[in-house]
């Protein structure tokens, strides 16, 4: 990476991959340049736009479990 910078929580490893779990909402730009083995060099501008987490207020469904049964006589 040669400008700019990464989400929080989120790093480039030295073979290019992005890692990790963004810890914050927002827009970042960087550029970065590869080098191939020939020597050729190309230059990348990246734009993440790393979006707020979804939280749900309703309880996690169970797919394995059936849902309540009432008793009858």
């Amino acid at each position: 990476m040669n400008a700019g910078s990464l989400p929080p929580g989120i790093t480039l490893t030295a073979a290019g991959v992005l890692a990790g779990t963004p810890t914050a909402a927002g827009s970042y730009s960087f550029s970065v340049n590869v080098i191939d083995r020939n020597n050729g060099i190309a230059t990348a501008s990246i734009t993440l736009v790393i979006s707020p987490a979804q939280h749900s207020t309703s309880p996690p469904r169970h797919p394995h479990r059936s849902a309540p049964r009432t008793a009858t006589r």
